[in-house]
């Protein structure tokens, strides 16, 4: 019932074990199993086609769709709920949970291995700013400034502050900016940003796409996200 549930059943379950995911983990901008997910039903949240499926476990997330998961449990229905984790410790302890829950032990004990032995930092840390599609940062105590800080650099931000703007881009030149909008992405206050000749003319570092989909959720994408941060070339 929640896209980042839909990474780890998609991740740890065989196909034939999913009665479905989420309709958003077919949407590769925000899904690291996109692929994998055009192979098994989707679902749109409504308790009635939930219940349908006759699943032995749903997974939700913490702070969404309160409602369908009190019917849910009503109706004698098991269902797991997800945190949202904002360092990358928390990730691996999802990651041994969800394998546990989804009958993978291995593959989950696996995945959390392969987060905490993520390469050391970059050995030149850069001042990065992450922009969001509507110009929101990395803030403090979340997953993604975790991201940037596992690559071994510093996000700009500060705290209290999540969100970035135009004058502060300007201000404060970061040594790379980093964006999860490619050119298929839709209108985003951030895209009017990247094209403002302000910031054509102030001899800033083309932005680097870090994809959503590697990021948005805690799961499977994110070593791939430290990686591409960790690569980011130095000024």
């Amino acid at each position: 019932m929640n896209l980042c549930s839909d990474q780890w059943v998609l991740e740890f379950a065989a196909p034939e074990r999913i009665a479905a995911v989420t309709w958003l983990a077919r949407d590769p901008r925000m899904s690291f199993h996109a692929v994998r997910a055009a192979a098994v039903p989707v679902n749109h949240g409504r308790t009635e086609e939930l219940l349908r499926l006759q699943p032995d476990l749903i997974l939700a997330g913490s702070y969404t769709t309160r409602a369908t998961v009190r019917l849910l449990r009503q109706a004698g229905i098991a269902v797991e709920e997800l945190d949202v984790p904002s360092t990358l410790e928390e990730v691996a302890a999802q990651a041994r949970r969800l394998g546990t829950l989804l009958g993978a032990p291995e593959a989950g004990e696996r995945f959390a291995a392969r987060i905490e032995a993520l390469p050391a930092p970059a050995p030149h840390p850069l001042r990065v700013a992450v922009l969001r599609p509507g110009g929101s940062a990395a803030g403090r105590g979340t997953l993604l400034e975790s991201l940037v800080a596992a690559a071994g650099h510093e996000s700009l931000s500060a705290p209290g502050r999540t969100r970035l703007d135009l004058e502060m881009l300007l201000r404060e030149r970061p040594d790379a900016i980093v964006t999860a909008l490619d050119g298929d992405a839709p209108p985003a206050e951030a895209t009017l940003w990247l094209q403002h000749p302000a910031l054509r003319h102030a001899t800033l570092r083309p932005p680097s796409v870090l994809p959503g989909s590697l990021w948005i959720c805690a799961g499977p994408g994110n070593p791939e996200a430290v990686a591409l941060l960790a690569a980011l070339p130095s000024p």
